[in-house]
C-alpha cells in the first residue's frame, strides 16, 4: 500500500500516513502525535511485527546439496564404455569419440570403431572431426574473449553493438533493422532473417562475401521478436567482430582461443581438417548402411559450422567454459563478456542479472517503491522441452507476473 492509496489522518504536525510494509509490520507515527504507545492500534502493530520477526526468515534458506556426489560419478563414467559400444551396436555407427570432464578435471576419454567404415584405422583421443554447428559455441567464446578487451586506439568490442559499427558495409531489407541489429542479435538467431537464410546460396558454390551481401535480399521476420537459425547470420557477427580487431576471423580465433588452449589439433579452415592424417570421415545413412566419402568445406560458413577439432582438445574448452572462462589460472574471458543470464522489464533499458538459485528458479534484485529485498524468477518447460512459461515473484501476486511464450 502507497501513501498516495491510503486515507489521509492529520495530526497536528501534518498528515499521518500508515505504510504497510512486506515484512507484515504497521509503523504509523508522528513525533509523538497519532497513536499512542498503549493505544489498541499499537499493540495491534507490536503483535504484527513480533510474527513477522517469528516467521520470516532473514535469508532465504541454504541451497541444497548437489546431487551429483563423486560417487556417483565415478560409477556414472565406469558405465560408459558398455553404453557407447551398445549405442554404436544399435546404430551402426562406425566410430566416435567421448570425453567427461568435471570440475576441471579429465575423466574420461577414448576413442571407439574406426575412422572410415571399411578400413582399419582406429579412431582415438586425438582423431580429428569436422564439428559442424558444434562450431557455434566455440565462435560465441573467442567473441567472448573480445569483448571487454581493451585495444590500443579502439573501444572494445561490446555484445550490443551495432554490427554497423564494425562492418559499414552489412545491411538487411529494412534500413531501421540493418542500423540496430547487434552482434549479440546475430549470435541469439533474433536478427528477423528466415531460416537457413544463404545456405542455398553456399551448396551453389558461392563464397563467403556474396553471401553475406546478399543476406539484405532476404525477407525479414518480427525484429527481436522472432527465433530462425541461420547460419550466415551467425557468421555475419563473427565476421564483424575479426573487422572490429583487424584481422581475419580464422586468425582471430587461434589468437583468442585456440592457442592459449593449447588446442593445437583444431581449426576453423577446411584445411586444417584436410591435412590431419588422423582424421574421421564424413559418412551419410543410406538404405540402412553407412557410406563414407562426403566431403564438405563449410569455409563460408567457418565460424558457424566450419570448425574441426578432437575429443582432447574439446575437453580443454570445457573445462574453460566449467571454470567461468578461466583455465590453469588464466582468466580467457573477462567479467565484461561472461554477464550470465539477465532479464529485462518495462520498456527501458534496463536488465537484473539473475542469480542461479535451486532448479528452475533464479533470484534477482527488483527495483522501485515496490522493491523489498530480493525476489526470484522461475522458469517452467512445456512438452516439447522449451521454457513455456516465465513467472516473476513480485509481480505475481494476482497472477499477472506470469508470461506465457507466444505461439
Amino acid at each position: 500500500m502507497t501513501q498516495r492509496d491510503h486515507p489521509r489522518r492529520t495530526g497536528r504536525c501534518g498528515p499521518l500516513v500508515p505504510v504497510l510494509l512486506s515484512l507484515g509490520a504497521l509503523v504509523c507515527s508522528c513525533a509523538g502525535i497519532g497513536v499512542r504507545n498503549d493505544s489498541p492500534g499499537a499493540n495491534q502493530a507490536r503483535e504484527v511485527a513480533a510474527n513477522a520477526a517469528r516467521t520470516l526468515a532473514p535469508a532465504p534458506p541454504p541451497q541444497p546439496p548437489p546431487l551429483l556426489t563423486p560417487e556417483k560419478v565415478g560409477a556414472a563414467v565406469a558405465g560408459l564404455d558398455g553404453i557407447i559400444r551398445a549405442t554404436m551396436a544399435e546404430t551402426g555407427v562406425p566410430g566416435m569419440a567421448v570425453a567427461v570432464v568435471h570440475q576441471d578435471r579429465e575423466l574420461y576419454l577414448k576413442g571407439f570403431g574406426v575412422r572410415r567404415i571399411g578400413s582399419p584405422g582406429a579412431v582415438g583421443p586425438d582423431t580429428v572431426f569436422q564439428l559442424a554447428s558444434l562450431s557455434k559455441p566455440l565462435t560465441s567464446t573467442v567473441v567472448a574473449g573480445v569483448v571487454g578487451r581493451e585495444t590500443a586506439g579502439r573501444q572494445p568490442v561490446s555484445w550490443d553493438d551495432p554490427v554497423v559499427a564494425h562492418d559499414p558495409a552489412f545491411a538487411l531489407k529494412d534500413p531501421w533493422v540493418s542500423g540496430h541489429v547487434t552482434l549479440a542479435d546475430l549470435l541469439s538467431h533474433r536478427a528477423g532473417l528466415p531460416g537457413h537464410a544463404g545456405d542455398l546460396l553456399e551448396d551453389l558454390g558461392y563464397d563467403r562475401g556474396y553471401i553475406l551481401a546478399h543476406l539484405r535480399y532476404e525477407p525479414l521476420g518480427p525484429f527481436r521478436a522472432s527465433y530462425a537459425y541461420t547460419n550466415f547470420g551467425f557468421t555475419e557477427a563473427a565476421v564483424a567482430v575479426a573487422r572490429a580487431e583487424g584481422t581475419a576471423w580464422e586468425d582471430l580465433a587461434a589468437e583468442v582461443l585456440l592457442k592459449p588452449l593449447g588446442m593445437n589439433s583444431t581449426g576453423y579452415r577446411y584445411a586444417d581438417y584436410a591435412r590431419a592424417p588422423d582424421r574421421a570421415a564424413l559418412h551419410v545413412r543410406r538404405a540402412g548402411h553407412w557410406l563414407a566419402g562426403q566431403t564438405r568445406d563449410a569455409n563460408a560458413q567457418s565460424p558457424a559450422g566450419g570448425a574441426s577439432s578432437t575429443a582432447r582438445d574439446m575437453t580443454r574448452w570445457m573445462r574453460l567454459q566449467l571454470a567461468g572462462g578461466k583455465l590453469a589460472d588464466r582468466q580467457l574471458v573477462g567479467a565484461a563478456a561472461r554477464g550470465g543470464l539477465a532479464m529485462r522489464l518495462g520498456p527501458g533499458d534496463r536488465w537484473s542479472p539473475l542469480t542461479h538459485y535451486d532448479g528452475d528458479t533464479f533470484a534477482y534484485q527488483p527495483w522501485g517503491e515496490n522493491a523489498n529485498g530480493p525476489s526470484a524468477v522461475r522458469f517452467t518447460a512445456g512438452p516439447s522441452g522449451e521454457i513455456a512459461t516465465v513467472t516473476v515473484e513480485n509481480l505475481d501476486t494476482t497472477g499477472l507476473g506470469t508470461f506465457a511464450r507466444a505461439s
